[in-house]
């Protein structure tokens, strides 16, 4: 949930909004967490055309200061974070947005009562954490200000869970390369190095930031949401290996 909250805050800080937050467009690399297709990605204040239901809603006839009723109305905080809380709800409670209901006798007819649903703003009870129910709700309600306030609130639900177990003394992924030591709350990787206010290979946040930030003002993100990558500079190639047979 923080990785997703940072990721996010992040495009937020370069005033871009992903557009297209649903659970076919983040990747999971081991531990590592990555947000994938921009194709959607613009500034803020672009007219929108909302992503699937339920990671996308329609506005509702009280929500004209955000837009035309009956679309999506245009990229801001409020659309960022309620994808985020749709994709929380998903990660905590293992289906999506009243999946585990049935709306109508007419499987067909589901999908739209979840989007009319979602337009009147009727949400599904939420009765698992109080602390994670509360942010999902947050977000669905347009709470947060900023997307930065929002990880603020997810960071506190990290140190959180990290105090919840003081005796916790190794923890290892699927991969090997993470642990858990108990005895302070930190992460490490399996060379013992500390990964607080780091990524997954020890360098800084903020080295590669500035880094992400140079590459934005030389137009990399114009181009990421130009649908042309190979105007990148990239060699594209496709390999194809044919089957082979046991031999007579």
């Amino acid at each position: 949930m923080h990785d997703l909250a940072q990721g996010v805050e992040f495009l937020g800080s370069l005033n871009l909004a992903h557009g297209d937050l649903r659970a076919e467009n983040i990747l999971l690399d081991r531990e590592r967490l990555k947000l994938s297709d921009f194709d959607c990605t613009a500034e803020f204040g672009t007219d929108f055309e909302t992503c699937p239901c339920p990671y996308g809603r329609l506005l509702n006839r009280n929500e004209t200061d955000q837009g035309r009723p009956g679309t999506g109305g245009f990229l801001c905080t409020r659309i960022e974070q309620f994808a985020l809380g749709s994709l929380y709800y998903l990660i905590n409670y293992g289906f999506e947005l009243y999946d585990d209901q049935r709306l109508a006798d007419d499987p067909y007819e589901h999908g739209p009562k979840v989007v009319k649903l979602l337009q009147n703003m009727d949400f599904p009870k939420l009765n698992g954490d109080p602390y994670i129910d509360d942010i999902i709700d947050k977000c669905w309600h347009n709470q947060y200000r900023t997307l930065a306030e929002l990880a603020t609130q997810t960071e506190m639900l990290v140190q959180k869970s990290r105090s919840e177990a003081p005796n916790q003394q190794a923890a290892f992924t699927p991969g090997g390369r993470t642990a858990i030591d108990g005895s302070n709350g930190e992460v490490t990787n399996g060379d013992g190095c500390c990964n607080v206010d780091q990524d997954h290979s020890g360098e800084p946040l903020s080295s590669k930031r500035e880094i992400c930030r140079d590459l934005e003002q030389r137009g990399l993100l114009r181009l990421l949401t130009s649908g042309k990558p190979m105007e990148l500079g990239f060699s594209m190639e496709h390999r194809h290996v044919l089957p082979t047979t046991p031999a007579d």
